[in-house]
């Protein structure tokens, strides 16, 4: 589930980016040492690859409302634990329930996803190997 968090790591920096306006660059020093999170990731520099934050953003989507809120809060907006459960109306303790819930949300999109390509393929490879049968027939 490691890479799913990264992957959700990396849609919150993304997400940031469009919200910056940065075009998938991060913004200036100064603003990023005004607007400094409590949480700040050391790779939050390194280029965020677009087409797989899509991907994750559409994993997020997908998720029930409040989960979407729990991904925002933390993913995103990187607030602490206590602003995250004052926000989301929960404990603390319920806050990494939730993150957990997010995790496990986007993982099973992804599976799901997966699965559906390779059936997709294997279909695909049906219908070739059944017309190249009638071909030479």
């Amino acid at each position: 589930m490691k890479h799913i968090e990264q992957k959700l790591v990396n849609w919150g920096e993304w997400m940031r980016r469009r919200e910056d306006n940065g075009l998938g660059f991060g913004n200036s020093p100064m603003a990023r040492l005004m607007g400094a999170s409590a949480r700040v990731d050391a790779c939050s520099s390194v280029p965020v690859d677009e087409i797989e934050a899509s991907k994750t953003d559409s994993a997020v989507q997908s998720l029930p409302r409040n989960l979407r809120q729990y991904a925002d809060l933390w993913f995103v907006q990187q607030l602490p634990v206590r602003e995250v459960a004052r926000k989301g109306g929960c404990g603390t303790a319920t806050v990494q329930v939730r993150i957990d819930q997010v995790v496990l949300g986007v993982a099973r999109w992804f599976e799901a996803r997966h699965q559906l390509i390779e059936q997709a393929k294997r279909m695909s490879e049906k219908k070739t190997i059944s017309s190249l049968d009638t071909k030479h027939v």
